[in-house]
């Protein structure tokens, strides 16, 4: 009999012991599943990336924020760098552009965390290293026959041009960011204006957090 109630009285405490360690695992569970929905559904309304071409001219680094969670109004800024050549055919010389520019817009998404369409507007402005090399005619030489050098300038100047930034963007649930669309540009017809082409396409991979 003794030996009987002392199993029952055993029995009993590992019943209760089993009791809260299942009910510490359902409190666990039910974190665990608050805090990974808590995660899923933040908002990730930063972001860092790395654009070809568009506003960056041929590649670029740029921090992208709304002005506050949840809003659609945002702004991006970057640094990138671009490159130009031409060749004068009339002169035999040519012209090359190294241009070291600094993106900044305002931007606004319409559409849901993931899927949305971009709106933005802004400038893109910086130091710009223009090389130039042409033939230049000489003095006459006595033999009464002209004669040419090449001759080659260098010199660094402000340049700028306004952008704009139409295009879809798409922010996966891990924060992967993937940014298409068209970018148009123009200047104010000054000599630091920076000629682009009308339409100029977009692309940029990133991380959004």
């Amino acid at each position: 009999m003794f030996a009987h109630n002392l199993v029952n009285v055993f029995t009993e405490k590992i019943l209760k012991k089993l009791e809260m360690v299942k009910k510490l695992v359902a409190v666990v569970m039910a974190v665990l599943s608050v805090v990974t929905a808590s995660a899923q559904s933040a908002d990730r309304w930063r972001s860092v990336n790395v654009e070809l071409m568009g506003a960056s001219s041929m590649v670029g680094v740029n921090y992208d924020s709304r002005f506050r969670a949840g809003s659609p109004w945002g702004y991006r800024v970057g640094l990138s760098w671009g490159y130009s050549d031409n060749d004068n055919f009339f002169s035999g010389g040519s012209s090359s552009l190294r241009a070291y520019l600094a993106p900044v817009a305002v931007n606004y998404l319409l559409g849901n965390k993931r899927h949305s369409l971009e709106l933005g507007f802004g400038a893109s402005l910086g130091l710009c290293n223009v090389h130039e090399t042409y033939f230049r005619e000489l003095e006459p030489s006595t033999a009464g026959e002209d004669s040419f050098e090449l001759y080659g300038h260098s010199r660094n100047t402000f340049g700028y041009y306004m952008f704009g930034d139409i295009g879809y963007r798409f922010t996966a649930d891990n924060g992967f960011q993937l940014r298409v669309g068209m970018n148009p540009s123009f200047n104010f017809g000054d000599a630091h204006g920076l000629k682009k082409e009308l339409f100029f396409p977009y692309v940029s991979f990133g991380f959004a957090f």
